[in-house]
């Protein structure tokens, strides 16, 4: 089973949603907060992922 294509985690929120493991539906909560914790250094906007940060410094800066 460990390499089952299952995904028996699904999100409350959007059920859309269905995950292999608790952690990616935990990742995956993050788009239905409006919690933005990473905000740039540089000019100051905020987004909910770090991912998120570091393609926008990437590109802008």
């Amino acid at each position: 089973m460990v390499h089952s294509n299952a995904k028996p985690y699904q999100c409350k929120i959007c059920r859309r949603a269905t995950f292999k493991s608790s952690q990616n539906l935990k990742h995956h909560g993050q788009t239905h907060s409006e919690v933005r914790p990473h905000e740039c250094p540089d000019c100051g906007p905020s987004f909910k992922r770090g991912s998120t940060l570091k393609r926008h410094r990437q590109v802008e800066h």
